[in-house]
């Protein structure tokens, strides 16, 4: 994407900048909510064989590293700018630097990184980060999404 600042754009009502973020809230799933994400997503023994994973990396249960982002996803991406969604782009920069333990909360945060509008088609490329930390501050996960969205009128 081009590096060219963009002052602003309108997307779903909200006006957005580059470096504009919103906090998504706090995510804690139980041993449950893990296995039953990750039975259908990443059935991987760590996050769905209680016993197995006492034997593994961790000691313990982690969660598949899509749940923040799912999640996350589900709970503020898609109701507040879904609506203006055309496609996705596509997806970099993910890392999952810390387990995601069951009875743990993380927050989790976006941010515009950059915009590539296109007026003329009425469109805006938007390069999304998604950030997720522990309850100490320190960063969890992270992904970054590039997203064609629809410019409002």
């Amino acid at each position: 994407m081009p590096s060219t600042l963009v002052p602003e754009v309108k997307v779903a009502g909200l006006v957005l900048r580059q470096g504009t973020s919103f906090e998504l809230g706090l995510l804690k799933n139980t041993v449950e909510e893990i296995i039953a994400f990750a039975a259908f997503v990443d059935p991987l023994p760590l996050h769905v064989d209680l016993e197995a994973a006492e034997k593994g990396l961790f000691g313990g249960l982690v969660a598949s590293g899509a749940q923040f982002y799912i999640e996350f996803h589900k709970r503020w991406f898609v109701p507040t700018v879904g609506a203006s969604v055309l496609c996705g782009l596509g997806i970099t920069g993910w890392n999952f630097l810390q387990p995601h333990l069951p009875e743990v909360e993380y927050s989790g945060r976006i941010m515009v990184l950059e915009m590539a509008p296109k007026p003329e088609k009425g469109s805006v490329r938007i390069h999304w980060k998604y950030t997720f930390h522990a309850p100490d501050g320190s960063l969890a996960s992270e992904i970054e999404v590039r997203v064609l969205h629809r410019l409002d009128p």
